[in-house]
Protein backbone atom coordinates (compact mmCIF):
# COMPACT_ATOMS: atom_id res chain seq x y z
CA UNK A 1 0.00 0.00 0.00
CA UNK A 2 1.67 3.37 -0.92
CA UNK A 3 2.18 5.88 1.40
CA UNK A 4 1.32 9.70 0.99
CA UNK A 5 2.75 12.44 2.61
CA UNK A 6 0.12 14.34 4.91
CA UNK A 7 1.18 18.05 4.18
CA UNK A 8 -0.72 19.61 2.38
CA UNK A 9 1.43 21.68 -0.65
CA UNK A 10 3.36 18.13 -0.79
CA UNK A 11 2.26 15.72 -3.61
CA UNK A 12 5.14 12.72 -2.77
CA UNK A 13 4.28 9.31 -2.46
CA UNK A 14 5.70 6.33 -1.75
CA UNK A 15 4.20 5.27 -5.06
CA UNK A 16 6.65 7.67 -7.32
CA UNK A 17 9.60 7.74 -5.60
CA UNK A 18 12.39 5.49 -5.87
CA UNK A 19 13.66 3.33 -3.57
CA UNK A 20 15.44 5.33 0.03
CA UNK A 21 14.69 8.72 -1.84
CA UNK A 22 12.57 9.14 0.74
CA UNK A 23 11.27 8.32 4.20
CA UNK A 24 7.64 8.66 5.35
CA UNK A 25 7.94 9.25 9.22
CA UNK A 26 4.55 7.70 11.42
CA UNK A 27 3.29 10.65 13.27
CA UNK A 28 4.99 9.93 17.22
CA UNK A 29 2.82 8.67 20.14
CA UNK A 30 2.96 12.04 22.21
CA UNK A 31 -0.36 13.73 21.76
CA UNK A 32 2.01 17.30 22.22
CA UNK A 33 3.82 16.48 19.11
CA UNK A 34 1.00 14.54 17.34
CA UNK A 35 -0.66 18.26 17.80
CA UNK A 36 2.68 20.19 16.57
CA UNK A 37 2.64 17.65 13.92
CA UNK A 38 -1.11 18.18 12.66
CA UNK A 39 -0.66 21.79 12.53
CA UNK A 40 2.48 22.01 10.59
CA UNK A 41 0.63 19.88 7.89
CA UNK A 42 -2.05 22.67 7.38
CA UNK A 43 -4.75 20.40 5.93
CA UNK A 44 -8.39 22.21 5.34
CA UNK A 45 -9.65 18.57 5.67
CA UNK A 46 -10.02 15.93 8.76
CA UNK A 47 -7.28 12.88 8.53
CA UNK A 48 -6.22 10.41 10.91
CA UNK A 49 -2.66 11.14 12.42
CA UNK A 50 -2.49 7.22 13.69
CA UNK A 51 -3.01 6.37 10.22
CA UNK A 52 -0.70 9.26 8.54
CA UNK A 53 3.02 9.96 7.26
CA UNK A 54 5.16 12.48 7.10
CA UNK A 55 7.99 12.59 4.24
CA UNK A 56 11.36 13.19 4.81
CA UNK A 57 11.25 16.35 2.81
CA UNK A 58 9.69 18.41 5.87
CA UNK A 59 12.40 17.51 8.20
CA UNK A 60 15.86 18.58 8.50
CA UNK A 61 19.41 16.83 9.11
CA UNK A 62 19.42 17.60 13.06
CA UNK A 63 16.21 15.90 12.78
CA UNK A 64 18.26 12.49 12.54
CA UNK A 65 20.76 11.17 14.52
CA UNK A 66 23.93 9.27 12.70
CA UNK A 67 24.54 5.89 13.55
CA UNK A 68 28.30 6.35 14.91
CA UNK A 69 28.75 2.97 15.08
CA UNK A 70 28.64 2.30 11.38
CA UNK A 71 30.00 5.80 10.18
CA UNK A 72 33.75 3.98 11.88
CA UNK A 73 33.28 0.71 10.61
CA UNK A 74 32.93 2.58 7.06
CA UNK A 75 29.68 0.92 6.61
CA UNK A 76 26.51 2.40 4.81
CA UNK A 77 24.98 4.85 7.68
CA UNK A 78 20.95 4.62 8.14
CA UNK A 79 19.34 7.52 9.64
CA UNK A 80 17.57 7.43 12.76
CA UNK A 81 15.02 9.58 13.08
CA UNK A 82 14.90 11.73 16.59
CA UNK A 83 11.67 11.23 18.66
CA UNK A 84 11.51 14.51 19.70
CA UNK A 85 11.35 16.12 15.93
CA UNK A 86 8.93 18.38 14.59
CA UNK A 87 8.55 18.75 10.51
CA UNK A 88 10.04 22.40 9.69
CA UNK A 89 10.56 22.53 5.85
CA UNK A 90 7.53 23.82 3.58
CA UNK A 91 7.02 25.00 0.51
CA UNK A 92 5.34 28.34 0.14
CA UNK A 93 1.69 27.99 -0.54
CA UNK A 94 1.60 27.68 -3.59
CA UNK A 95 -2.04 28.78 -6.13
CA UNK A 96 -2.20 24.78 -6.44
CA UNK A 97 -3.31 24.11 -3.00
CA UNK A 98 -7.15 24.11 -3.98
CA UNK A 99 -6.26 21.25 -6.66
CA UNK A 100 -3.98 19.16 -4.13
CA UNK A 101 -6.69 19.09 -2.12
CA UNK A 102 -9.65 18.30 -4.69
CA UNK A 103 -6.72 15.53 -5.77
CA UNK A 104 -7.10 13.95 -1.92
CA UNK A 105 -10.65 14.60 -1.69
CA UNK A 106 -10.56 12.16 -4.89
CA UNK A 107 -8.87 9.60 -2.82
CA UNK A 108 -10.65 9.55 0.12
CA UNK A 109 -13.71 9.18 -1.89
CA UNK A 110 -12.32 6.14 -3.77
CA UNK A 111 -11.21 4.87 -0.94
CA UNK A 112 -14.91 5.18 0.34
CA UNK A 113 -16.51 3.62 -2.89
CA UNK A 114 -14.24 1.02 -2.53
CA UNK A 115 -15.02 0.02 1.28
CA UNK A 116 -19.09 0.48 -0.04
CA UNK A 117 -18.69 -1.98 -2.38
CA UNK A 118 -16.18 -4.24 -0.45
CA UNK A 119 -19.82 -4.25 2.01
CA UNK A 120 -21.83 -4.85 -0.47
CA UNK A 121 -20.06 -7.89 -2.03
CA UNK A 122 -19.81 -9.46 1.49
CA UNK A 123 -23.23 -8.81 2.44
CA UNK A 124 -23.78 -10.62 -0.54
CA UNK A 125 -21.54 -13.43 -0.13
CA UNK A 126 -23.13 -13.91 3.03
CA UNK A 127 -27.08 -13.71 1.92
CA UNK A 128 -26.13 -16.62 -1.01
CA UNK A 129 -24.89 -19.26 1.39
CA UNK A 130 -27.83 -18.31 3.47
CA UNK A 131 -30.09 -19.20 0.73
CA UNK A 132 -27.46 -21.97 -0.23
CA UNK A 133 -27.94 -23.53 3.42
CA UNK A 134 -32.16 -23.22 3.24
CA UNK A 135 -32.12 -25.51 0.02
Amino acid sequence: MPYYCSVADCKNNSKNCKENELIFHRFPKSPELIQQWSVKCKRADSFRPETSRICSDHFVCKDYETNLQNELLGLPSKKKFKSTAVPSVFKLRSLNTVQDNSLRCQRFEKKARKRLIDELLSTSCEEGKQINNTI
